[in-house]
């Protein structure tokens, strides 16, 4: 999204302190103590070609210091690919690769990083990452709405380019309905794990894992059970299951109900008639039918009155057990509390402050890793009272200048994107487990599972950054609209919606019923798959006269214009556009995708399926179909065989082949006519060149 296209968004913003000058450290000599309060010195005014210099200046030193010979600079054919895949998260196409080999601008590769950064293409790729940290899934708990609000809302972050620091902010203390303040999707991630959302929220953020502490002191740090509970106290009464009863309307509905029921029993005894006790309760199908009208307000976060108490169990001598455990931080100083302040939005203030080292030195980290491959501290969610960076002098320049970039995350990933050392030769052996890096180069790694696909769709179809995904499913259809209807209607004629969706649901469910058995005592196979696809259109048919009756859209719409309807061309968009994460056994799941129930899970180790999806596989054919973007694009350079080989090699590896190549290439191309190039190109989208980030 352009700057003079860019749409205007309603976020709450953070209520910011005028926090300690940050001091830059590097200066001095010292590295700040993870723990401890920012030094009063002054973080002077970085330009931001000079900020990238100085990493550099550093880096030389460093280099210097240990003996390390920095690999070489990389050429313009590597940069363009590598650059479009760790920023745009997909191969540049041919026109894209070659406007930027064919530029004379001495500034091209800053240029080309400032163009990504500001691209629909960033907003994909950044939102894959973000996706795996918050662990953010489009289906939640069957009786939960669907994740796909929280979803968009992560996105328009990242297009709009929100400080961190408020994004953060704006996830602790979320409250409403998703429908009205999507960000509590936060919590309802976590629905009805509390201590867990704090473990998460502490190895997010402050990179701080804090689970074992949960159950007892932690064996390798300084937390302990007590303070891991004095943590979670902060946010401990967050409800996010919002009771009917809690509903003044649902409280009305159900009141207007026993009305009629007590008046139907008082009419049965008038005319002698016998009055069980089913008569004098609501009636199962009806209450089922109330569950579903009330789904809109069922689930949110909103400030409870629970308090936190230890467990009964608890052995340690500095509390007793199911003793109340009052909020607090686990270090630097505790931060003042009134009576008028809400726990959480004091702790969501001393985790985003400047003033709390650790937070700023956690993204800084997670943000040099994404670009150099490594982190300079390791592993970057285990910090402790000991760590230290493996450059501490750069951990803390890294730390001052997103302060001082006042958490603009766009603007910190163009300082590292345009450093010399992005820009070398990567380092290709492994790394062991607690080697010290020494970054000669950033480290070579594979593409993540969201990579390769974006990849083939690129070579796929036009404009795959501007493509929207298949309709998402909503298990109550589209609840910002269902809560509106709702609210226009009177009691009376929520208690008729009721009774007519009771109706039809009960009739539906005999109908299946009847048609399972009778699709039972079908012999014929294909006249029973007939049968089944009719019950299918029958179940369609319901879901509509459900929608009839409550309003706001169908069970499979949409969130924002998204055109495609069922078609199969419909799911050729990129990864981020799609069911997050996908169904196991997809492709995106097979490379590596993660489920999203543990932070970071994704893997990028290859295995067997992935080569058999590769080389067999759909998506090999479809980008040798006819109508393939890959095989249009070839079409012009036909009649000249060295043109195609040039085309075909800058479109799948940004580089023209070389001599020996074209030698081999010719030759199969001479034998296999019209096929030829059709099996060079597979043979190169299965070679690590292909699937590794140069």
């Amino acid at each position: 999204m352009n700057a003079h296209d860019k749409q205007t968004r309603d976020y709450p913003m953070k209520p910011r302190k005028i926090a300690l000058p940050v001091v830059l450290t590097l200066l001095l000599g010292t590295c700040l103590p993870l723990d401890g309060a920012s030094p009063l010195e002054l973080h002077e005014e970085i330009p931001p070609a000079t900020a990238r210099d100085k990493i550099d200046q550093l880096m030389s030193a460093y280099h210097r210091e240990h003996g390390i010979n920095p690999l070489p600079l990389v050429n313009d054919e590597t940069f363009v690919r590598r650059v479009y895949l760790d920023i745009a998260g997909r191969i540049p196409t041919y026109d894209e690769t070659m406007q930027f080999l064919e530029s004379r601008n001495s500034d091209k590769r800053s240029d080309l990083v400032t163009h990504l950064l500001d691209s629909d293409a960033y907003v994909h790729h950044m939102y894959n990452w973000w996706a795996d940290l918050l662990r953010a899934k489009s289906r939640l708990e069957m009786q939960l709405p669907s994740g796909n609000e929280y979803i968009e809302w992560i996105k328009n972050n990242i297009r709009d380019n929100r400080p961190y620091d408020e994004i953060v902010y704006d996830l602790i203390t979320a409250e409403g309905y998703p429908r009205d303040n999507p960000a509590v999707g936060y919590y309802l991630r976590d629905n009805g794990m509390p201590l867990d959302n704090m473990s998460n929220t502490a190895q997010v953020f402050l990179g701080t894992r804090m689970q074992c502490a949960q159950c007892h002191d932690h064996p390798f740090d300084n937390w302990t059970q007590k303070q891991f509970y004095e943590m979670a106290s902060h946010t401990y009464n967050v409800q996010t299951r919002v009771p009917p009863q809690n509903n003044p309307k649902f409280q009305a509905v159900l009141s207007s109900e026993r009305r009629d029921r007590m008046k139907g029993v008082a009419q049965a005894r008038a005319r002698g008639e016998k009055v069980d006790r089913s008569m004098m309760q609501s009636d199962r199908s009806l209450q089922r039918a109330y569950r579903e009208i009330f789904a809109p307000f069922n689930f949110g976060a909103f400030e409870g009155a629970r308090q936190l108490r230890l467990p009964s169990d608890y052995q340690y001598d500095n509390a007793n057990p199911n003793q109340h455990v009052e909020a607090q931080v686990i270090f630097g100083p505790q931060p003042e509390v009134t009576q008028k302040d809400l726990p959480r939005e004091v702790y969501a203030q001393w985790m985003t402050s400047p003033d709390n080292p650790r937070f700023t030195t956690v993204i800084a980290n997670r943000l040099w890793k994404k670009v150099m491959g490594r982190g300079l501290i390791e592993p970057m969610d285990d910090l402790n009272d000991k760590t230290t960076a493996s450059y501490p002098e750069l951990m803390e320049f890294l730390r001052t200048e997103m302060i001082r970039l006042d958490y603009d995350m766009k603007e910190f990933l163009k300082l590292l994107y345009t450093t010399k050392l992005y820009q070398r030769e990567k380092y290709e052996r492994d790394i062991t487990s607690g080697e010290t890096y020494h970054f000669p180069g950033p480290v070579m790694n594979r593409m993540s599972a969201e990579q390769i696909w974006d990849s083939v769709m690129t070579l796929v179809v036009e404009n795959v950054d501007t493509r929207k995904g298949p309709p998402v499913q909503q298990r109550y259809g589209n609840q910002a609209e269902r809560a509106k209807v709702l609210e226009t209607k009177t009691t009376e004629e929520i208690v008729q919606m009721a009774k007519d969706l009771a109706a039809l649901q009960d009739n539906s469910l005999q109908r299946m019923v009847d048609m399972r058995k009778q699709a039972e005592a079908i012999e014929d196979p294909s006249a029973r798959r007939r049968f089944m696809m009719q019950q299918g259109r029958s179940r369609r048919e319901v879901q509509k006269k459900t929608d009839a009756i409550l309003g706001g859209g169908s069970e499979m719409s949409m969130m924002g214009e998204r055109p495609g309807g069922n078609s199969r061309t419909a799911f050729l968009v990129r990864a981020s556009e799609l069911s997050s994460p996908m169904r196991p056994g997809s492709f995106l799941r097979k490379f590596g995708q993660s489920d999203r129930e543990v932070i970071e899970n994704a893997n990028a180790e290859a295995s067997v399926p992935q080569i058999l999806s590769m080389m067999n596989g759909q998506y090999s054919q479809m980008l040798l179909m006819e109508k393939s973007k890959l095989r249009n694009s070839l079409g012009s350079s036909a009649k000249e065989p060295g043109a195609m080989l040039d085309k075909l090699f800058i479109t799948l590896l940004s580089r023209r082949p070389d001599a020996d190549e074209k030698a081999l290439l010719f030759e199969q191309l001479h034998d296999s006519g019209k096929m030829g190039i059709a099996n060079i190109a597979w043979a190169i989208l299965n070679t690590k060149q292909f699937i590794f980030i140069p």
